[in-house]
């Protein structure tokens, strides 16, 4: 889970790097432990597109999981999803990682994805470190 401005500043996140908890305290003070991966090592870059596989409509304010196309990735290290369309949310994807990404419609209209459209692309990671929750 990569945690961005967007939803820590409105759920008051307080982020520990000493004791590796995210806490939302607007939130109940709702708690999530994270492991921190140190990424620093470079590669060669591995670019993916990322496409929708299927035609989807999603409804105002729903969410909904697209199925998407890209080649595979080697299975010794993780990557990062850039997501390009508005509605798509940033990730770390490994081999494991089902082809699916993660869609919110926060307009007043439905979002229709049309197959083949581009949802994003994978990059390696090369440098600094990435929250992500265990």
């Amino acid at each position: 889970m990569l945690v961005g401005n967007d939803l820590s500043k409105p759920h008051a996140a307080n982020i520990s790097c000493d004791t590796g908890r995210i806490c939302f305290t607007e939130t109940n003070n709702f708690a999530v432990d994270f492991d921190v991966f140190d990424v620093s090592r470079r590669t060669q870059q591995c670019l993916c597109k990322v496409t929708s596989s299927d035609t989807v409509t999603v409804p105002p304010g729903q969410s909904a999981y697209i199925i998407a196309d890209y080649k595979a990735l080697p299975a010794d290290r993780c990557f990062f999803f850039d997501a390009e369309h508005l509605a798509a949310f940033n990730a770390v994807v490994d081999t494991k990682t089902p082809h699916m990404v993660p869609i919110t419609n926060t307009s007043f209209q439905s979002v229709t994805i049309k197959r083949k459209d581009r949802l994003g692309s994978i990059h390696e990671i090369t440098d600094g470190s990435l929250f992500v929750n265990s």
